[in-house]
């Protein structure tokens, strides 16, 4: 009898350490937005793709803030929203977003978000975009590189 109390203690203990480990597994994993700093030149096109790896884009969103503006659906489940500014916009086939004719107005964070159900969603992506005056004529690609550095 003690070696049965012994083993439901033990499977009891179990239990809730892998629950524990289960938790902390699914918080970290909900936790993988990757997140980039880009820097163009006013005039520029950016492709900035989401980085997920399904092909419907009707579960994808882009949504746009900065300091100025609230947050701004752009996409909204693969197709462009009619907001300012939407005549430059566009969704490629790998569900990246297009902005053509960048300006500094355009400078703030984008973010590639996946909807996995109508309140259920993960970001994917999260975009640093900096729209500089372009003081030059010559054509300087968009330079992106991974960072936590918040849009100048």
């Amino acid at each position: 009898m003690e070696g049965d109390a012994a083993v439901n203690k033990t499977m009891a203990t179990a239990e809730k350490t892998g629950f524990v480990l289960f938790l902390l597994l699914s918080t970290s994993m909900g936790n993988d937005t990757k997140e980039f700093a880009v820097q163009c030149s006013a005039g520029q096109t950016l492709t900035q793709p989401c980085k997920h790896t399904m092909s419907d884009c009707s579960m994808v969103t882009w949504i746009f803030n900065s300091p100025s503006t609230s947050v701004i659906e752009l996409i909204s489940h693969g197709k462009v929203k009619d907001t300012q500014g939407s005549g430059r916009l566009a969704v490629g086939p790998d569900c990246s977003l297009l902005i053509n004719n960048l300006n500094t107005e355009d400078t703030g964070w984008y973010t590639c978000r996946l909807y996995h159900n109508s309140n259920k969603f993960t970001d994917i992506s999260r975009v640093s975009l900096s729209v500089h005056k372009n003081s030059r004529t010559e054509s300087i690609s968009c330079v992106e590189s991974p960072s936590n550095v918040t849009p100048a």
